[in-house]
């Protein structure tokens, strides 16, 4: 999947399918980690050979090292519905090892990036520490993901956010501790960058406020639902 815009266009809303996933959702919402995320706090520790690994792989200044993600199938993601992650289908997601694709060079090709999921009741925090070369071996990095759609810290569960035209079956719903669902797997991955270089301004909110969605027409899942 290529990457696209994660802003504008978007209204909220309801359906059945995501009422009725709500309902599901409901019924075994994770308690709060035991470990508060803190996501900035990750990439001010990052060291300093992560940091210029990204240098060395040209990724782009001026782009603030804030690049395109999506989150692939594995051990901690599957798809909610008919329509598969890879395709940009709904999808649930609980806490442990991750694999995104990460697209720093724009449409032309994709890097893989790994780490890690902690899941809140209305985020999904993702620490990433590697990148995989083409010759299949990794370099350190340190990456987080953030709301495309906010540039907060987190990405938006389904509880806190629901798109519109998003099927979710019900039934494949995660109900295992910590799973929650996610709209789609698209993200922004935000690098630390090599010395000299400024980390693009991200808001690091609380994981327990409910998201604001900053474009016309966006709206917060109803209470309950």
């Amino acid at each position: 999947m290529r990457p696209r815009r994660g802003r504008g266009g978007w209204v909220l809303g309801l359906g059945v399918a995501g009422v009725l996933a709500g309902l599901v959702l409901a019924r075994r919402f994770p308690s709060a980690p035991a470990v508060r995320p803190n996501p900035r706090g990750f990439l001010d520790r990052c060291p300093y050979e992560a940091r210029e690994n990204l240098r060395q792989l040209g990724f782009a200044a001026a782009q603030g090292y804030a690049f395109p993600g999506y989150l692939q199938p594995g051990p901690s993601v599957s798809p909610v519905s008919e329509r598969s992650v890879e395709r940009g289908g709904a999808l649930n997601l609980k806490p442990g090892p991750v694999v995104a694709h990460l697209y720093p060079f724009g449409n032309a090709r994709f890097l893989r990036i790994a780490g890690t999921a902690m899941t809140t009741r209305l985020r999904v925090y993702v620490q990433f520490d590697r990148l995989e070369l083409p010759d299949g071996s990794w370099l350190p990095i340190c990456g987080a993901a953030a709301s495309s759609l906010e540039d907060v810290y987190g990405i938006p569960t389904r509880e806190g956010v629901v798109l519109p035209d998003v099927p979710v079956d019900p039934a494949r719903v995660d109900a295992a501790p910590g799973s929650v669902v996610l709209n789609d797997p698209q993200f922004m991955a935000v690098l630390e960058p090599p010395d000299g270089e400024v980390r693009v301004d991200i808001r690091q909110v609380d994981p327990d406020a409910p998201p604001r969605l900053s474009f016309p027409g966006a709206a917060p899942a109803r209470e309950g639902e």
